[in-house]
């Protein structure tokens, strides 16, 4: 499992540093203005989103299972799907707002890109 993350994690990190390259790219050839380099940014902020919503949840889950060891056993299926479904929310937490900015990314470089150079 730990392998199936990383390479996840080095997926996303090299796909990110692409969308960068090309976003700089489209900033250069629309005359660098602020916007442009800014938006060049955005694939970075998502991969880091992205990799904490690989951890958190996978820490909460660690804890989750640690946690049920002391609990009344009448009370250990409840308190585990608790702590299961507060590691998901995390999840969709990070995820929703990286995977919004991929696809802006994606639309911002794209206009960019057909637009005539400056």
């Amino acid at each position: 499992m730990v392998g199936a993350i990383a390479v996840a994690a080095v997926v996303q990190v090299l796909v990110a540093l692409g969308l960068h390259a090309w976003g700089r790219w489209v900033a250069r050839r629309r005359g660098g203005g602020r916007g442009w380099r800014r938006a060049a940014w955005a694939p970075l902020v998502a991969v880091v989103l992205s990799i904490f919503g690989m951890i958190v949840p996978a820490v909460m889950l660690v804890r989750a299972f640690d946690g049920i060891a002391n609990v009344d056993p009448a009370m250990k299926a409840t308190v585990l799907a608790e702590n299961i479904s507060a590691a998901m929310n995390a999840t969709a937490l990070f995820a929703v707002p990286s995977t919004l900015l991929y696809l802006a990314s994606i639309v911002a470089f794209a206009i960019g890109s057909l637009m005539k150079p400056r």
